[in-house]
């Protein structure tokens, strides 16, 4: 046998603004983001200004790229078959809280992934929240291995289209919990649960039917949670 090998530890911190230069606006050429599917590109407050007849605004409501909180995101339709995926991260990322800002436009589904392992290898939390009205939607913890997806779990939220929302996962071992806007939706284990990149998702939609992606933040959890029933049963005391 050779030698063992060593993988260095120290706490995870990735962020992403998507802020960009004019030179790093193409994600196909991205070194940290892989694309899997769909029709990615880099928004900004500037496109929203050339669609807009800024003139008839008033002063007020003219958006203004220098003054804005969130200037750029990123953008996805995915009008083929299957969906699209912009992911990143490595195997041995683990016990952390994944989040993103999401508005959908008028896409079938978006969400957040979560222990990547391959395009084609991870979970996912799904969303259907393309209403044009505040309503129940569903949200959705998959299991996505090659072509079978497994449903986990699923809750009605409130949503509708063209707002922001918050969806974030923490992963603690095997212990799996959803949040929408930091409440939780959905609290389960999973013995796939191993680690794994982070991504963001979308279904369906068009160029006048996309969804947006924004502050993308992955951190190391602080506490650990025990999920094992046999060391609660050795352990905790009812």
């Amino acid at each position: 046998a050779g030698a063992p090998a060593v993988q260095p530890l120290q706490p995870l911190s990735f962020a992403e603004s998507w802020m960009r230069t004019e030179e790093e606006l193409d994600l196909t050429k991205s070194k940290v983001w892989k694309i899997a599917g769909g029709t990615w590109s880099i928004h900004s407050v500037r496109e929203d200004v050339r669609t807009l007849n800024v003139e008839a605004l008033p002063e007020a409501r003219r958006p203004q790229m220098d003054r804005s909180p969130n200037p750029f995101s990123v953008s996805c339709f995915a009008d083929g078959d299957g969906g699209g995926l912009l992911w990143t991260g490595r195997w041995f990322w683990d016990d952390y809280d994944a989040s993103v800002s999401v508005r959908n436009r008028g896409a079938g589904a978006v969400g957040l992934a979560f222990n990547v392992m391959a395009p084609d290898d991870y979970f996912l939390l799904r969303w259907e929240s393309d209403t044009r009205v505040l309503a129940a939607t569903p949200l959705q913890l998959l299991r996505v291995r090659g072509e079978q997806r497994t449903s986990l779990g699923q809750v009605w939220v409130n949503g509708q289209r063209n707002e922001w929302y918050n969806l974030a996962v923490r992963t603690c071992g095997t212990r799996i919990r959803a949040f929408l806007d930091e409440a939780p939706v959905m609290d389960l284990t999973h013995p796939e649960c191993v680690g794994g990149g982070v991504g963001v998702y979308v279904e369906g939609g068009g160029e006048e039917a996309q969804a947006y992606f924004d502050d993308v933040d992955v951190r190391t959890i602080h506490r650990l949670d025990y999920t094992s029933e046999a060391w609660t049963r050795r352990h905790v005391r009812a």
